[in-house]
């Protein structure tokens, strides 16, 4: 079996144009802590998302210093700090799991942390072991979601699509060469502009490995103290777009997770992460067959309402699908074997139709749609006899 490609692995080429960039990164401590948790997180994780016992942890301070004192960027990429002789860790997926906690808090406003956040989340969510860590990527991506624009799925496309680790390296390699005299770290050496090494960058099909390392880039170059221009704007678009895409892929992934608290998670980080409008997704889960996956989707729509759907539907479209899902609601409350599931479905129907009461009696919303079924009959043989 050959070798797992190391999407990280330093080009010395430009590793020197890259240490000049990062001289001109604001030493503010927000950016060092966010950059602590993103290496214990890499530290506690194989290349291929696996735990790892042994790792070299470190806190906001050690990170801090370490940083002051010696400072390499291979390719931008990971930094080397001064040799840490790695510990045994007893629970790596509760230490985990609490790094992914603390990284909660980083504003996805910030270009910086937005890319930071959504490569380690993205990675994670498809590639680690742990559920709770899985479900806890999943959870946050889905928070993510509405700074990133998320709208639909999107499947990792197929490897012989994906770019070469050499064309990745070359457009990262561009992208380096054309931020450094915006930076003010280097004259130009590429006839190419910032803008269209981004764009070149946008065209690529990335698989998720491969947004990783694009992501790590940009936010090495979003520390420097001129990031802010307005010149480098095009450079934050680029991690929207290259983090929204990675995002979709993963909570596409998390769709059919082996465990069902993960495929849960799904349903709710859709939900938000797309404002209610991922009506179709939340359809596909009503044929689940674990408990807590149709508990949360019955959740989110006494929450929030009926999901909408993601393409545009005319008047009479809207009203079957209004329809359908009622009739969905119903057949649940009447007919799940597991009870909380059913409460669920009826404290959804009680937000969602106009039946002007409250219950959590299965018959009591059995009834009303009989009822409901029978006046609309007699209505239309009315309507019928006028005409």
């Amino acid at each position: 079996m050959p070798a797992p490609i190391n999407w990280f692995r330093p080009a010395r080429a430009l590793s020197g144009l890259l240490l000049g960039l990062l001289g001109l990164a604001a030493l503010c401590s927000g950016c060092h802590s966010v950059d602590a948790r993103i290496h214990n997180l890499g530290e506690l994780h194989t290349e291929e998302g696996k735990v790892s016992y042994k790792a070299a942890l470190m806190g906001e301070g050690e990170y801090l210093m370490r940083r002051a004192f010696s400072v390499s960027a291979p390719f931008g990429v990971e930094f080397e700090l001064d040799e840490k002789e790695e510990e045994l860790i007893e629970d790596p997926a509760g230490a985990c799991l609490e790094e992914l906690l603390a990284l909660e808090r980083y504003a996805p406003k910030n270009a910086r942390f937005l890319a930071l956040r959504t490569e380690m989340y993205a990675w994670l969510a498809v590639g680690d072991p742990y559920v709770l860590a899985r479900e806890r990527c999943v959870l946050e991506l889905g928070k993510l979601g509405v700074a990133l624009g998320l709208e639909d799925t999107l499947q990792a496309p197929p490897e012989s699509e994906q770019p070469t680790i050499e064309e990745v390296s070359g457009r990262i390699a561009d992208l380096i060469k054309t931020a450094a005299p915006v930076l003010g770290s280097g004259e130009r050496t590429t006839k190419l502009t910032l803008p269209e090494a981004c764009d070149a960058i946008s065209e690529l099909q990335l698989g998720i490995p491969a947004g990783r390392r694009i992501l790590r880039t940009c936010a090495v170059l979003l520390a420097s103290s001129r990031a802010p221009r307005r010149e480098f704007d095009v450079v934050r678009e680029l991690v929207r777009d290259v983090a929204g895409r990675r995002a979709a892929m993963a909570l596409t992934s998390a769709r059919s997770d082996s465990s069902p608290i993960v495929r849960a998670a799904a349903a709710l980080a859709w939900t938000h992460g797309t404002d209610n409008r991922a009506g179709e997704l939340m359809a596909e889960a009503l044929g689940d067959r674990e408990p807590i996956v149709l508990h949360r989707v019955f959740r989110e729509i006494a929450a929030h309402g009926i999901p909408r759907p993601m393409k545009e539907l005319s008047e009479v479209e809207r009203l079957a699908w209004k329809e359908n899902w009622i009739a969905n609601l119903v057949q649940a409350a009447r007919d799940h074997p597991d009870g909380r599931v059913a409460i669920a479905a009826c404290k959804a129907l009680a937000v969602v139709t106009d039946a002007g009461f409250e219950s959590l009696r299965f018959e009591d919303w059995v009834a009303w749609w009989v009822k409901r079924a029978e006046a609309r009959v007699n209505e239309d043989r009315v309507l019928k006899a006028g005409a």
